[in-house]
């Protein structure tokens, strides 16, 4: 299957994880290695209990100061290279004649920050299952001075938008 990326296909995967009892594992990676081994581990799993089709993100963090792994991802240590590699790499993982294709794979960008991430802003933020920004997030996203979150409750299958104002 490709990324899932569009917002309907992305709440169809949470719908499909609750209907189920199953979290929706996210996985940071910031080399082709760990991003592969994570779509192994979880195609294995899937055949273990009959289920090809298993939902799981992978993330990766921009210019996190804990962890900058879009500036890892690559020797030139430029985070725009670095995370168009890790997009590329998911798109061929994911391809129809990847081992990996039936699993239903989403793409998020973790702890971006308004400030210093401001130059990926401008990106097309199509190219991620979970906008860090904006009304189409799922999981969580902040604005300054602002949080949300999206909430799938297991028994009813209902999505319950969240907000809350935070202090600076």
């Amino acid at each position: 299957m490709p990324l899932v990326r569009e917002r309907d296909q992305v709440l169809d995967v949470y719908r499909y994880a609750a209907e189920r009892g199953w979290v929706v594992l996210t996985f940071c990676a910031e080399n082709l290695t760990t991003i592969e081994a994570v779509l192994a581990a979880v195609k294995d799993h899937g055949e273990c209990i009959g289920c090809r089709q298993l939902p799981v993100t992978i993330a990766i963090t921009n210019l996190y100061s804990h962890r900058s792994q879009t500036t890892n991802y690559t020797h030139t240590g430029k985070w725009n290279m670095g995370l168009r590699l890790f997009l590329a790499d998911l798109e061929v993982l994911t391809s129809p004649e990847s081992p990996y294709a039936d699993l239903k794979v989403m793409v998020h960008l973790d702890h971006i920050q308004h400030d210093v991430d401001e130059p990926l802003l401008s990106w097309n933020m199509q190219q991620f299952s979970h906008e860090p920004f904006g009304n189409k997030a799922i999981s969580i996203y902040y604005k300054p001075a602002f949080c949300a979150s999206i909430w799938l409750s297991r028994d009813t299958g209902e999505i319950e938008t969240r907000n809350r104002m935070m202090s600076l």
